[in-house]
């Protein structure tokens, strides 16, 4: 009787427990070698440790147009480099928001790339870091400047200004300014777990998605037709799209492209001047040339009546601190019919824009 009752146990515990773990091993197997889950489809949505992105990552990035971001173990949008240039190897450094960092453009489509490209097509030997994360202002990439990039001795830093910059500082003093960005580790839930560290819980979520989400189904079929991702309706309509933009972001990038500025808004750059004689002073003690390159508003490209103060107002502090300005307007201007935005969905470059910019800083 005792043997029977022992046996129905080890019985019951094979089929319920046993066979299933069985299964769910050889299905994660399968998964892993037929077809090559998880693929990183979901980091995307889970920041680094560090508040950028994750080392070595493969991450399919959401978004109005889908893209795929690579990471080397620095966590960095390029190729993998040793921790020290090699001899006689310029290495440069570009630092900035999602312009610089590429949204919605896979790695070789972000300016940095294209740069180092042209660069070495003109017989630099040079490599260049894209040292960005999307987000944020010139406190972040102060802090990425001192914990990322001065640890690999690069020659050149490439701080790129965009417009809402400003106002991505509202609140903060200057003291903060200049002060370390603190970064909490970042605990996964189970959940996130699942979906990104296992094969299963990748494919699962990626199938539910797939039948519960338009957006995430068309954003996956948008992946699959490279030719056809950047061929945006309306991309060509310049003026209407400049007043789109102005109407969206009147309350950021705004701040800057509208004559008289506020009291409230000299405020905000005399801050931000002040951080950026921090970021000057730190790339001198460490011989480093720093570069300013002024990103224009999509409006200030394809309105000819917008505001240019602010650009005035950036040369005239970059020549009192000895620091080399460049104010990308024009050479996006001498493109006049091409489509380098993706207006009217979004207003970060496309490929083509990437490239134009690319090329007006290796002039």
């Amino acid at each position: 009787m005792k043997h029977s009752k022992f046996t129905q146990i080890i019985s019951f515990l094979f089929v319920s427990i046993i066979i299933p773990t069985i299964f769910i091993i050889s299905f994660e197997i399968g998964l892993r070698m037929q077809w090559h889950y998880p693929k990183g489809l979901f980091w995307g949505w889970i920041p680094g440790n560090d508040g950028g992105y994750r080392a070595n990552a493969h991450i399919q990035m959401p978004g109005p147009i889908p893209y795929i971001v690579e990471t080397n173990s620095y966590g960095f949008r390029s190729p993998e480099i040793a921790r020290q240039p090699s001899q006689n190897r310029l290495r440069i450094a570009t630092i900035g928001d999602s312009i610089t960092d590429g949204f919605y453009v896979d790695n070789p489509a972000t300016y940095p790339y294209f740069l180092e490209t042209i660069l070495r097509d003109l017989g630099w030997n040079v490599e260049v870091m894209n040292a960005a994360y999307g987000g944020g202002s010139i406190n972040k990439e102060l802090t990425i400047l001192r914990h990322k990039v001065l640890p690999l001795s690069p020659k050149i830093v490439i701080l790129t200004f965009v417009t809402n910059d400003i106002a991505e500082i509202r609140g903060i003093s200057q003291d903060d300014l200049i002060k370390d960005i603190p970064t909490a580790q970042h605990h996964l839930s189970v959940f996130q777990y699942l979906i990104t560290h296992t094969a299963i819980g990748e494919w699962y979520y990626d199938t539910y998605l797939q039948f519960r989400s338009t957006a995430y189904m068309k954003a996956k079929e948008l992946l699959k037709k490279q030719t056809n991702r950047y061929q945006i309706i309306g991309g060509n309509n310049f003026s209407k799209n400049a007043e789109i933009f102005q109407q969206r972001f009147k309350s950021t990038d705004g701040l800057v492209l509208e004559e008289p500025f506020s009291p409230e808004t000299t405020l905000l750059i005399e801050n931000y001047f002040f951080a950026l004689k921090t970021f000057k002073m730190i790339c001198q003690e460490q011989g480093i040339i720093l570069l300013f390159v002024y990103f224009p508003a999509y409006s200030q490209i394809y309105d000819l009546t917008s505001s240019e103060k602010i650009q005035a107002m950036l040369s005239q502090q970059c020549q009192q601190l000895s620091i080399p300005f460049l104010d990308l307007t024009q050479a996006f201007r001498s493109h006049e019919g091409s489509i380098l935005h993706l207006a009217p969905i979004d207003f970060h470059l496309n490929p083509t824009g990437n490239k134009v910019m690319a090329t007006a800083i290796a002039q």
